[in-house]
Order: C-alpha cells, then structure tokens, then sequence
C-alpha cells in the first residue's frame, strides 16, 4: 500500500514542479500510470483480505511517544478502509480518463496533479491510526479539492465559490476536533477510533448526545447534511469531471469513514439512532426540494447527490454502519454514471447548463438517454438493481419496527427523487427544444473517453446487488418481502408521475402564482441558510484576506518576517512545553484550533493573491 501512496505522490509532485509535465498531456499519462498501479495494488491487496482476512499495516516514519505510548505516521488498512480506498482510486481514474477531452490540454496536467494530491490525502486520512495524522489527511483532502475548483480560476464566480467551500469545510473542522477530545477523555490516547474499542469507549446519555452532534457536523460538509447543504451551490461551479469526482467518491467517503467508525460508540442510544434518522430524512427532503428548483444540470445532480447522501446518514440509524456503507457505494455509483452523463450533454451543447435552455436532446443523444434513465433507476432503487438492496435493508428495518410515519416519510422521499430525476431528463431529452439555432445544427458527439466511463458505471450500478455479496463490504440482510417490493416500486412511480406532470405543464404554458414563485425561489436559495453562511463565515474571511492583500507591508515580509520568525518558534515552544506540563488536553485543542487558524487564513490568503 505504501508504494501505491508513494507513486502517486511522486507523480502528483513531478507534475506540479516539472514544467514540461504540467503543459499538455504529458502529466495527464503519467498520473494515469500511478492510478492504474494503485487500482491493481489495491485489487491484490482486496483479494487477499476477502480470502485470508488479511489486515495490511505499513510503518511509513516516527513521530513521537507522548506518556509511554508511540504514534508513528502509517497506513492501516482492514476491509473497510480497502474497499474506500479502491472506490477512491477507481472513481479518480475513471474520472481523469474523462477529462482528457473535457478539460483544456494547458490545464490537464495541473488539474491531474490535484486529482493524484486528492488521493494521496484521502489514503493518509483512510490509513491515519491517531489523530493528528487524520486531521492532516482531512485537511489535505479539502485543499486540493479547493485547487481543483481553481484550475478554472479564471473565472471570477468560481474563484470566490471555491474560497467559500474551501472555508465551509475548514469551519466544521471545530466539532471534529472536539469529537476527539471527547474520545481522548475516554481513552488518554489519541488514537483514532477503528483503534479505540467502543466497549472501552462507548457513550451514552447526553454525552451520547453531544458526541453524535459533533460527529454529524464534522461530516456535515462532505455528506452535504441539512444545514450545510450551501455547500453544494459552491461545489457545483466545479468542473464535471472533478464534481464527479470529490463529491461522491473523496470528501463524502471521508465523511463516510468517520461516521462508520464512530457510530458503534453511540448506537445504543435509540436517541441517537432517531436523531440520525430525522438528519437524513431533512437532508434528503431539502435536496430534493432544491433540486426541483434550480435549472443549472449539474446543481440539479449535486441536490440529488444531496438527498441520496441524506439516505446514508438514516440508514445509519436504521440498520447500522455495516448497511451505511453499502447504502453509500451502491448510491455514489450511479450518481457518478449521471454526473459524467451530464457532463455529455454539456459537451454536446457546447457548454450549455441550463436545462431550460435544451430539450429535443433523445434523437440526438440515444446513448446518453439510456444511460442515465438506467443510472437514474439504480438510484431509486428499483427492484433488483441499483440500490434496491440497500434500501430493502432499510425498509425491513422500517417495517419491523412499525415505523409507519418513518416508513411513509421514506416512501415519499423516493418517489421526490424520481420526480426530481424526471424533471431533469424531460426537459433535456424530451421538452420543446429551446437550443439556439446555432448550437443545435453543430451537436458535438461524446469521444470515447467520454463514453467507456458510462459504460462501466452502468455495469456496476446494474450489478450492485450481487457484487455486494461477494465484497468485502458487511453483507445486507433484509428481508425480502412483497411490501418491500412495492414500496420500492412506489417510489419508482415518481418517474411517471414527474414525465406527465411537466409534459402536461409545458403544453398548457401556465404561469405558477406569485406565492408559488416566491416559495421556488425560497428553495432554490438554499431555505436562507446560503446567505446566512456568507453573512457570518464568508464574508468576513474574505474581508480578512482582502486586507491582509491590500495592507501588507512587503518590507515586513522580505525582510523582518526572517529576523522574527526564530524568536517567534522559541516562545511558541516555549509556551507549548508548559502547557504540555500541564494541562494534554488544552494543548490538544489549542494545537488543533491553530491548525485550522493555519488553513483558513491559508484559503483566504488564496483568495486575495
């Protein structure tokens, strides 16, 4: 594992320093390379855990020994942390294959070079077994994530958009810190927690509480919960091959790994399980209340990603981490096929997002038609493919527990998610074509790197079900019912329903209401959370940054910042050693709270150069 992590590293360093690498196509081959040797690695290693339950733990450098005990930087890697890593580096491989006609030959080596740093952080993050080492890989993770949105930085929107994502996750980095130091209370080690058992460990009561409240807002940010869903207004300016990528495979499985570990310490309160639930099921209600009301394809897509992660979070408290990590593959999968579908269409439309601005597209574009009506049913979870198993699991758990107001609440979230997905394929495929003139008689056609990555996530969308049983993932055991059965069909009906309502809407040509209006437009914003996020976070870093860009004394920069800094470290060092004395824990938070001081100031930095 340490050799796939140093390739590409390695390539992602070569292709940042080494000019000749970062223009053209150059770097573009040689970052391929290293995903192609990591997803080869990563098979073999997946293999020998599935058949001799192999745990693999590599020793990578010393760190330090704090009160007897040692932690050294390495990558541990049991069964979870490989299928992650493999989706990982699977999904970033077939995402760079896409990009080779997609994005701009002077910008592919640079926007391949972030894409292997992205990796190479979330494999540290993945492989971390204390503390300091995760947060340095979730960190890492947000900033070349951050430096993919800005290979497009030419263009203002996207630069102010990818500074405020870029803050957004800095800030919930706060609760993730202090979800540690409440395990660091429990344990005195600042182990993370697949090495921390909750029998020694667990919670319960309000700390219970409290702890479940943290874990959620740190992952917040990466599973686009409720409440930090303004995320996704930011995260969907990214360019298609990397929304494809960081969203639904990099930051949300990070997010995904934290919850999965840290909720056996908390999954005997039925609170907590409630309360996972009730987030999910608000997450999945607001992303498809957005989605329903923005008109920009790819915002459209980011909304449905929304509520499919707002599926996970429930299935959490529904079935357990075991079905939360199955729930989240077989949804990221399919999302990723439409991500890149789109991604299609807007290269066929010469750059064209704005799904009322289409239509008429089903004589042109027969394969992409098929292809994300086929993605688009494996997300609803129609019955034995896609996510159905995933689901069947949830409604077991929902019907066993006579859930019936939960039951009914999922119902008609599965049936808004394929309302939301008929919306979106009528007016691209079969509405009154609305494309200029221009446009429609030079439709451009989807190279083939544009098409081979469809295939293969058609494939395995369509085949979740049984690749699931023969993965390393926990197995999905619920039961097979006829209720199951039909309550997945009715969710299904919303397709339909969706196709006969906006056919029927657009021949009629009627004007909705004034109050109907103001409320789309009142979704569409994000229910007020969007603006009240840039009030208090950004808005006042960027001020901060501007500033510091405006004001600085360059003197003071070249020359005193030198003659300063030793002084500086020497009372800082000082400072720490006594706290150290102490006080561990105050010295734990204060280092971590200045190492997000460090980021945040480094994003608005960024942003004002």
């Amino acid at each position: 594992m340490t050799a796939a992590v140093l390739v590409l590293l390695f390539c992602a360093v070569s292709v940042l320093f080494v000019p000749k690498l970062r223009q053209g196509t150059a770097g573009w081959y040689l970052v391929m390379i290293g995903l192609f040797f990591a997803c080869v690695k990563l098979a073999a290693m997946s293999v020998k855990s599935v058949f001799r339950s192999k745990v693999y733990s590599s020793f990578v450098a010393p760190f330090m020994t704090w009160d007897g005990i040692s932690y050294a930087w390495r990558l541990h890697f049991g069964q979870a942390e490989l299928f992650l890593a493999a989706f990982m580096v699977f999904s970033a491989f077939l995402s760079l294959f896409y990009a080779k006609n997609y994005v701009p030959s002077e910008k592919l080596g640079r926007f391949s070079a972030n894409v292997s740093g992205l990796v190479v952080s979330a494999l540290a993050c993945l492989g971390a077994k204390n503390m300091f080492q995760f947060v340095i890989g979730w960190d890492l993770s947000a900033l070349f994530a951050y430096m993919l949105m800005n290979t497009f930085h030419d263009k203002q929107s996207l630069r102010r958009s990818s500074v405020r994502f870029f803050i957004a996750h800095k800030v919930t980095d706060l609760p993730l810190f202090y979800a540690f130091f409440m395990l660091w209370e429990k344990t005195g080690m600042f182990f993370v927690p697949p090495f921390v058992s909750p029998y020694f460990a667990s919670f319960s009561g309000v700390e219970a509480g409290m702890f479940a409240v943290c874990i959620i807002l740190a992952a917040a940010a990466k599973l686009i919960c409720f409440g930090f869903h303004f995320v996704m207004e930011d995260g969907s300016d990214m360019p298609v091959p990397a929304a494809a990528f960081c969203f639904p495979a990099v930051l949300s499985g990070l997010g995904m790994y934290l919850l999965y570990h840290c909720f056996p310490f908390v999954q005997d309160v039925p609170n907590v399980r409630t309360f996972f639930v009730a987030i999910g099921a608000l997450s999945a209600a607001a992303g498809i209340l957005i989605a329903l009301n923005v008109t920009n394809v790819k915002a459209i897509l980011s909304f449905i990603l929304m509520s499919q992660f707002g599926f996970v979070t429930a299935a959490f408290g529904l079935s357990g981490e075991g079905v939360a990590l199955n729930t989240f593959v077989a949804m990221a999968v399919p999302m990723i096929g439409l991500i890149l579908s789109a991604g299609n269409v807007i290269y066929a439309l010469w750059g064209e997002e704005d799904i009322t601005r289409m239509g008429g597209l089903q004589k042109e574009k027969p394969f992409t038609l098929k292809i994300m009506w086929i993605l688009s049913f494996c997300c609803v979870g129609f019955p034995y493919i896609g996510t159905f198993g995933a689901r069947r699991d949830m409604y077991s758990a929902l019907f066993q527990a006579d859930g019936r107001a939960f039951t009914f609440v999922f119902l008609l979230l599965s049936f808004g998610t394929a309302f939301a997905f008929a919306r979106m394929m009528f007016y691209i495929f079969y509405a009154f074509p609305k494309t200029p003139v221009e446009i429609a008689v030079k439709i451009r056609k989807a190279p083939l790197t544009g098409t081979i990555p469809l295939i293969l996530l058609t494939i395995v969308s369509l085949f979740q079900n049984e690749l699931s049983k023969r993965s390393i993932l926990p197995p999905l055991t619920g039961i097979l019912s006829a209720e199951v059965i039909f309550s997945s069909l009715l969710g299904c009906f919303g397709f339909l329903a969706g196709m006969k309502y906006f056919s029927r809407r657009e021949k009629s040509q009627t004007r909705r209401s004034a109050v109907f209006q103001r409320l789309s437009l009142f979704c569409a914003k994000g229910f007020g959370f969007s603006e009240l996020y840039r009030r208090l976070f950004a808005v006042p870093f960027l001020f901060v940054g501007n500033m510091l860009w405006l004001h600085a004394d360059l003197d003071l920069i070249e020359r005193r910042l030198t003659d300063m800094m030793p002084a500086f470290v020497r009372k800082s060092a000082q400072a720490l050693q006594s706290i150290h004395s102490g006080n561990l824990g105050l010295s734990f938070v204060w280092s971590i709270a200045g190492l997000l001081s460090l980021f945040v100031l480094g994003g608005v930095l960024a942003y004002g150069g």
